[in-house]
């Protein structure tokens, strides 16, 4: 999924160094996830179990979105 790969990378490229240690576990624990539930989080089909990947995925959106805008 290139254009998940692309997301993700924004992020780390643009995040990563001032992300706070619990964005950084987060930014981990999502990796861990299928990519196909990844894309279900970014497009709303489906909303992560915690607060942290919440709040991670609500970030990577706005990524997205201003990416495909």
């Amino acid at each position: 999924m290139r254009e998940l790969d692309l997301v993700l990378d924004a992020w780390l490229e643009q995040r990563y160094d001032a992300a706070t240690p619990e964005q950084r576990a987060a930014f981990c624990e999502l990796l861990e996830r299928p990519d196909p539930q990844i894309l279900d989080y970014l497009t709303d089909r489906d909303q992560p179990d915690t607060e942290p990947l919440r709040a991670l995925t609500d970030v990577l959106k706005r990524i997205h979105d201003h990416s495909n805008g």
